[in-house]
């Protein structure tokens, strides 16, 4: 979606605002951090897209045969397999590099958009956050703690994330007002 919004001027978009929770900065580095970190971030992966490719073979057996692909059960090779047979990209880095939002990509974003992340983060590498663009529309607010896409104060009842994403939607009117963390867990940047 920041990519999306990035553009939404010359593609004529009307969007209102953005908002991303962990969003993936840059692809390479993510499907790195999936495939040193705890195997079963991986495994997770691999297993949910290969659901959704079942599916989009099913709707389109005479298009898509993803059998050689799901025997591979390694996420860099299955996405190589992927962009080799069934896109215009020369390679896989061309590939991950055309989803990236690092370096430039966001520069001309004018949609006011939210970035919400954590540090700790085991699946997207923090170290992206420093190669982003920073336009005026852009706020980014990092938390020391969160995993991906956690950010859990309790077990039970709304988070700190669906709390502050109403927040930011304008949703606040018709619910309590966003909580923060505690001061020294927040950091927001403009």
């Amino acid at each position: 979606m920041l990519r999306v919004a990035a553009e939404a001027r010359a593609a004529r978009l009307d969007l209102a605002r953005v908002v991303a929770v962990s969003p993936v900065l840059d692809p390479a580095a993510t499907l790195t951090a999936l495939q040193r970190g705890v195997p079963a971030y991986e495994w997770y992966f691999v297993r949910k897209w290969l659901r959704s490719l079942r599916k989009k073979q099913a709707a389109w057996p005479d298009v898509y045969d993803f059998s050689r692909l799901a025997r591979m059960r390694d996420l860099k090779r299955m996405t190589a397999e992927l962009v080799r047979c069934y896109t215009d990209f020369p390679t896989l880095d061309h590939y991950l590099n055309g989803y990236a939002i690092t370096g430039e990509r966001l520069a001309q974003l004018d949609v006011p958009a939210s970035i919400l992340t954590s540090l700790d983060d085991p699946i997207i590498p923090a170290e992206g956050l420093a190669q982003l663009a920073r336009p005026a529309a852009l706020s980014v607010t990092v938390t020391p703690y969160g995993g991906h896409c956690g950010f859990f104060e309790q077990l039970r009842g709304p988070t700190w994330l669906e709390r502050r994403i109403l927040g930011l939607l304008g949703a606040a009117a018709a619910a309590p007002a966003p909580a923060s963390p505690p001061e020294e867990h927040l950091r927001e940047t403009t």
